[in-house]
């Protein structure tokens, strides 16, 4: 499989949306549209600009994987073949958009420990495509928004300027795309491992990703730079003080005067101000 080109990209996600359009039975068709449309503007602005490594080995290989995957799970990609991207972020992920397209990036594929690990996390993002995820979620989310009882508390918010009032409702409506999240990568996780064993992948690669996810907050590098090696040099010798924090220096007191200064300053400013510069006198740096 072959990387696609900007006018397969364009096709591909033309023939997406048409389909999450005509698949959509909710009451909000003009604003899944507008959504749709956004997702669909971003991505193609992150191609044009370069957020994607267009093609190489790399590309070839991410494809590679996916059409194993996809191959061995037939009934689930039956209308159209995904698009797996590689993304040119640092960050330990990877990303379904919901519209055919995955992404992996580029620093998952660095720190995962194995051609197999990142197969699992690809088996998790295809999941999530096959199982319609995301325009699930935004269905249910579009509904909680424009339900009346929102739209009820949004217009008394509105009316008596209640911020508590509205921060409680976002809360709400954030608590709720939380929790459906929260199910649906359980329900990525089931279905992706059933892609990922039948497509023949090794059974303990799963848990050495997830091992990865966990520490993905943490540096790459888990043991301390030898700084003593790499900053000694025949004409400028380490210094050992340079990695040793300084001692903590002891709080010097106030000299009199100033204290003396500060709390003049202090009745001065509780006083009923009055149409004089006297107050002024205290805060000239000549007077300290």
């Amino acid at each position: 499989m072959h990387a696609h080109t900007p006018s397969e990209l364009t096709a591909h996600l033309n023939a997406a949306h048409r389909r999450a359009v005509d698949a959509y039975t909710g009451h909000h068709s003009r604003a899944f549209r507008e959504r749709l449309d956004r997702r669909d503007n971003t991505l193609r602005d992150d191609l044009a600009h370069g957020a994607f490594v267009p093609e190489g080995p790399l590309v070839d290989w991410l494809a590679e994987l996916t059409t194993r995957i996809t191959a061995a799970n037939p009934r689930y990609f039956s209308h159209a073949a995904p698009v797996a991207l590689v993304s040119r972020s640092p960050d330990v992920n990877a990303r379904c958009y919901g519209n055919g397209v995955v992404a992996v990036d580029v620093g998952l594929l660095a720190r995962a420990p194995s051609a197999d690990a990142v197969a699992f996390a690809l088996c998790h993002e295809l999941a999530h495509q096959a199982l319609d995820h995301v325009h699930e979620r935004l269905a249910t989310d579009l509904d909680a928004l424009y339900s009346d009882d929102t739209q009820h508390k949004l217009r008394l918010a509105q009316r008596d300027g209640g911020y508590d009032d509205f921060l409680a409702l976002t809360e709400r409506l954030a608590f709720s795309h939380s929790r459906h999240t929260r199910h649906g990568e359980h329900e990525a996780d089931s279905l992706g491992l059933v892609f990922y064993r039948a497509a023949g992948f090794a059974p303990d690669a799963p848990a050495s990703l997830l091992g990865v996810l966990a520490k993905a907050d943490q540096p790459a590098e888990e043991h301390a730079l030898p700084l003593n090696q790499l900053l000694n040099t025949e004409a400028y010798a380490f210094n050992p003080a340079w990695t040793t924090p300084a001692p903590r220096r002891a709080s010097v007191p106030a000299p009199r005067h100033a204290v003396a200064l500060r709390s003049a300053h202090r009745r001065t400013r509780s006083r009923p101000r009055r149409e004089t510069a006297a107050p002024l006198l205290l805060l000239r740096p000549d007077g300290l």
